[in-house]
C-alpha cells in the first residue's frame, strides 16, 4: 500500500536549538502525532534528540541531516529541554522516546486499537527476546517481527531482501536499534523505499522491552537524572556522557550564551514585517526587512509553501533582516531540507556580519550546510 506523503512540515511549531528543528510539543500531543500517522498510514519519521544527538551533529552534518529531515522531532533528554528554554524555545516538557512508546500503546489499547510493530537491530537475542514478549502482549503495540542484520555497513544493511522482509511484515511503526547514527543514516538511506508509516531509531526502547535494562523509576526520570541509573545499569556509559558533555561544554560559552544575548536584544527590534517572494527565470527570491520572529510566522508558512515546488534555485536574501529569532530559523531548516528531498537548492543571500555571527551562536548557519545533504 502506498504511503500518504508527510503532512505539512511548515504547519509545526518547531524551535531551532544548537541547529537541530526541535518542535515544541507534549507527550500528548506527541502520542497523537504518532497515533494518526499510523491510522491514516502517512510517513512519518519520528527522531528523538538528547544531547548526544546534539554533540554529534555538532562535527556530523549526515546525522544532523537525518534530524533536519525529520517529520516529528521530540526532546528526549531534560538537558535538551532546558537548553531550549534558555535559548528561547518554550518546549513545554522532556518526550523521552522510550516513554512516548508506551505513552502510545497506553492510548491505543484505550482506544481499544492495535498497531504493529517490527523490530530491527538489537544486540544478539535482545530483538527476539523483546519480540517474544510483545507479540502476544495485551498492550496497545504488538511485534509482527523481527529481524537483526549483524554488524556491517549501512549499505550491507539495506540489501533489497531487507527491506522486503520488512516491509512484508504489514508493520505500523518500524522501531530500529543500531546505534544512534548508524540507526539514523539506515533511515535516510531507505526510508523511500519502507512502506511502513512510522519510522524511529529507538535503541533502548528494545532492552526495556526484553528486560536487559530496567527503566528508571519514574521519580528519577522527571528530576533529570535518569542518565545516572542508565550509567549504573550500563558502566560504559559514562564514557560517552563526558565525552558528550566536553562536546557541549565550548558551544555553551562560545554560541549558546552570546545566542541568548542576541537574542535579547533582537526581540526588541521584532515588529511587523512584510516577507515577499518573486520568481527570477526558473529560480526565485524570498526576501523581507528588519527582525523576524513569531509575528511573521503566518506570512512565512504561506511563502514557504509556494516556494517549495519550484524547482530552481531558492535565495533567501538577508540583505535587510537584522534578525531572525528561533522559530524563523526553524521553519528556514525545514524548508530548505524539503527542496533538497525534491533535489531543490536553497541558499542564504546577502548576510551581513552580524547577522552571520547571530545565526552562528544559534547553530543555525551549520545547519543550513546539513539540510542540504
Amino acid at each position: 500500500m502506498d504511503l500518504k506523503p508527510p503532512q505539512d512540515p511548515f504547519g509545526r511549531n518547531v524551535y531551532c536549538i544548537g541547529g537541530l528543528p526541535i518542535d515544541c510539543i507534549d507527550m500528548a500531543a506527541a502520542s497523537a502525532r504518532v497515533r494518526a500517522a499510523m491510522r491514516a498510514r502517512e510517513r512519518l519519521f519520528l527522531s528523538t534528540p538528547n544531547l548526544n544527538f546534539l554533540a554529534n551533529s555538532l562535527s556530523n552534518p549526515a546525522f544532523r541531516a537525518s534530524v533536519l529531515h525529520s517529520d516529528l522531532v521530540v526532546a528526549d533528554g531534560a538537558p535538551l529541554v532546558m537548553l531550549g528554554r534558555l535559548l528561547g524555545a518554550p518546549l513545554p516538557e522532556r518526550v523521552a522516546g522510550s516513554d512516548l512508546i508506551e505513552r502510545v500503546a497506553a492510548d491505543l489499547q484505550a482506544e481499544n486499537a492495535l498497531a504493529k510493530v517490527f523490530l530491527f537491530g538489537g544486540r544478539s537475542g535482545v530483538g527476539a527476546r523483546a519480540h517474544e514478549k510483545l507479540k502476544d502482549a495485551a498492550t496497545g503495540l504488538r511485534s509482527v517481527g523481527f529481524l537483526n542484520p549483524g554488524f556491517g555497513d549501512v549499505a550491507t544493511m539495506s540489501k533489497p531482501s531487507i527491506i522486503e522482509t520488512i516491509n512484508a511484515s504489514g508493520a505500523d511503526f518500524l522501531l530500529v536499534a543500531l546505534g544512534a547514527e548508524k540507526g539514523q543514516a539506515w533511515i535516510m538511506a531507505n526510508r523511500h523505499a519502507l512502506t511502513i508509516p512510522v519510522l524511529s531509531h529507538l535503541g533502548a526502547v528494545i532492552d526495556f522491552w526484553a528486560g536487559s535494562i530496567a527503566r528508571a523509576p519514574k521519580g528519577l526520570q522527571r528530576s533529570g537524572f535518569e542518565w545516572a541509573w542508565r550509567i549504573a545499569q550500563e558502566p560504559a556509559l559514562w564514557r560517552r556522557y563526558w565525552r558528550d558533555f566536553w562536546k557541549i561544554a565550548p558551544q555553551l560559552a562560545t554560541h549558546f550564551l552570546p545566542w541568548r544575548r542576541d537574542r535579547l536584544e533582537g526581540l526588541k527590534e521584532l515588529a511587523p514585517v512584510a516577507l515577499a517572494l518573486e520568481t527570477a527565470g526558473a529560480g526565485a527570491r524570498l526576501y523581507g526587512r528588519g527582525a523576524i520572529g513569531a509575528a511573521a510566522l503566518g506570512q512565512w508558512r504561506d511563502l514557504a509553501r509556494r516556494a517549495l515546488p519550484i524547482n530552481g534555485p531558492l535565495s533567501i536574501d538577508l540583505r535587510e533582516i537584522s534578525f531572525v529569532d528561533l522559530d524563523i530559523q526553524a521553519q528556514i531548516l525545514l524548508l530548505a531540507a524539503a527542496r533538497a528531498d525534491r533535489q531543490a537548492t536553497t541558499q542564504l543571500a546577502n548576510v551581513s556580519p552580524a547577522l552571520r555571527r547571530q545565526l552562528t551562536h544559534s547553530g543555525f548557519w551549520a545547519a543550513m550546510h546539513a539540510a542540504a545533504l
